[in-house]
């Protein structure tokens, strides 16, 4: 079992981050973290195999915290994550001892493999490769095609609104709108409520 910290300062991404890592058998988050403070606090407290961290923090970067972690826990492998393929975070995520940098429109199973690669000791060099080719990987990823119904469902579903809710303000029946998020889930390819609210989150980035 691996065990994971994750540190992202916003609720949601964070949330459906750490409810995809633990949605494998094989991983374990044994802390969560809103700040770089809480990160390294938790860190220390838990000793994580692997530590997953928000780029863009309120009190600094994934970098710095990355290689903080570094620096006291050196068992603990990194993977800083982030909204925006910028040439110069993945530098600087290099620097500090990232084995991994990648973008938060990643899909969940990519991203459990990922994770899974680095929790075996490597370190994935293809995650450094310029922003263009990141850039067509991410929009080929993120161009499910959805109709207009299942779009508004989404959104409403990322806006944290729950069935009752989103047929209120649609005005369809709650059980259509069981229907329709049974087949968006497989259309998105995710598992859970949460993941999609995660996936609308990158949608609206990307």
């Amino acid at each position: 079992m691996t065990s994971v910290l994750v540190l992202d300062d916003h609720d949601l991404m964070r949330r459906g981050i750490a409810d995809t890592i633990d949605s494998a058998p094989d991983f374990r988050v044994v802390a969560e973290a809103a700040s770089a403070h809480q990160a390294l606090a938790r860190t220390q407290a838990t000793s994580p195999d692997l530590a997953v961290l928000d780029m863009r923090l309120p009190d600094g970067d994934g970098a710095q915290v990355c290689r903080s972690i570094r620096s006291f826990s050196p068992a603990t492998r990194c993977v800083v994550i982030s909204s925006v393929g910028d040439d110069t975070a993945r530098a600087a995520a290099v620097e500090a001892g990232a084995a991994a940098f990648l973008l938060k429109s990643i899909r969940a199973a990519d991203l459990l493999e990922a994770l899974r690669a680095v929790a075996a000791g490597r370190t994935l060099a293809a995650t450094l490769r310029p922003r263009a080719a990141a850039a067509k990987t991410t929009t080929r990823r993120d161009a499910v095609a959805l109709t207009g119904r299942e779009t508004e469902i989404l959104e409403l579903i990322g806006a944290g609104l729950g069935n009752r809710q989103i047929g209120l303000r649609l005005g369809i029946a709650e059980k259509t709108v069981k229907n329709y998020i049974t087949s968006l889930l497989r259309k998105i390819d995710v598992q859970s409520r949460t993941q999609a609210a995660l996936y609308a989150v990158r949608r609206t980035l990307s």
